[in-house]
């Protein structure tokens, strides 16, 4: 598959949800969504990936 892919997963832990998305050979970029954008900004900042969006997907991309 290639193009944007936006995965919906359950996950117990902030270090658990980091450890699953960082268990890959890709990430160009990464959106993180919480109610909480200091709980968001500490999550993306803890992912290895390119550009991460937080609270935002499409402006994020048309920006650049």
């Amino acid at each position: 598959t290639f193009g944007p892919i936006i995965p919906v997963v359950k996950f117990s832990s902030d270090e658990e949800v980091i450890t699953m998305a960082n268990d890959s050979n890709f990430g160009l970029g990464c959106a993180v969504f919480s109610g909480s954008q200091r709980r968001a900004r500490a999550i993306g900042s803890q992912l290895h990936c390119g550009v991460a969006a937080i609270n935002d997907f499409a402006s994020n991309y048309m920006c650049q």
